[in-house]
């Protein structure tokens, strides 16, 4: 074998393609805290942190710190158990 057919071999890599990226074009458009955001109200019973990373492919630190922010803001409220869900306005019924 000649060196420029081992550079080539080893060259040559197979890429597995993860869920993560056909995850991560559902939010391409919008911030991680809109889409994350999104997520939590349009669920019926609450999401949850594992949940989050897996639908929308960010890492644990991520979602973490998104969560934090949008408690912080008083967009989201967590329930028992760990779950986080939206909040509502209470005079128009939407969400805040």
């Amino acid at each position: 074998m000649n060196t420029q057919q081992g550079l080539l071999k080893k060259s040559y890599k197979f890429i597995k393609l993860s869920n993560k990226a056909h995850k991560a074009k559902a939010c391409a458009n919008m911030s991680g805290a809109w889409c994350v955001l999104g997520i939590i109200q349009n669920s019926s019973e609450g999401v949850d942190p594992k949940t989050l990373k897996q639908r929308t492919g960010f890492k644990k630190r991520k979602v973490h710190k998104i969560l934090y922010k949008l408690f912080k803001h008083g967009s989201i409220r967590i329930e028992g158990g760990g779950l986080y869900t939206g909040v509502k306005d209470n005079t128009s019924g939407e969400w805040n």
